[in-house]
């Protein structure tokens, strides 16, 4: 079984991202999981009875799914979850470490490869005429508010150095 299900993932469809990434580049990830793979996970988590599968329990199954597709291909062919995992942890934590240590438990992509595709996301944002999120309706008959705000940390310094003013 094993021998099987790497074939299918070795064989899978890549899609390696584009120079000008875009939000749904990471959204849909450069390789998806394939069927046989994500039925054999479904049986080993849900068993035979399909009463069983939850959304709960389908969500594990991408999750593992995907996972299982980071780790045969040693980090090659890279799936949504470990994208959008490393960015979103970059994002909300800064933190190198956590990032780093969530990738070698094989969960998303090295704090490189996250910085790699900020920057190429920055640069392709810049180049389109429109700032708003992904995703937003734009529809001339409703209101947008837009507040900015200053982020400043270790501001209490006596010199000013080694602060952030953002």
């Amino acid at each position: 079984a094993a021998f099987i299900l790497r074939r299918a993932i070795m064989e899978a469809e890549v899609t390696p991202l584009s120079e000008k990434i875009t939000i749904e580049e990471i959204a849909k990830g450069e390789i998806e999981a394939p069927v046989i793979l994500k039925e054999f996970v479904t049986y080993l988590i849900c068993g035979p009875d399909y009463r069983r599968r939850t959304e709960t329990k389908d969500r594990r199954v991408k999750a593992i799914s995907q996972d299982i597709v980071f780790s045969a291909t040693s980090g090659k062919k890279r799936p949504r979850k470990h994208l959008q995992l490393g960015l979103a942890l970059k994002s909300l934590t800064g933190s190198r470490r956590i990032i780093e240590l969530l990738n070698r438990m094989g969960h998303c992509i090295n704090y490189h490869g996250v910085t790699e595709i900020e920057t190429e996301m920055t640069y392709e944002s810049r180049n389109r005429s429109q700032y708003t999120p992904y995703g937003m309706d734009l529809v001339e008959t409703v209101g947008t508010g837009v507040a900015w705000d200053n982020y400043d940390r270790f501001v209490e310094t006596s010199s000013g150095k080694d602060t952030l003013h953002d």
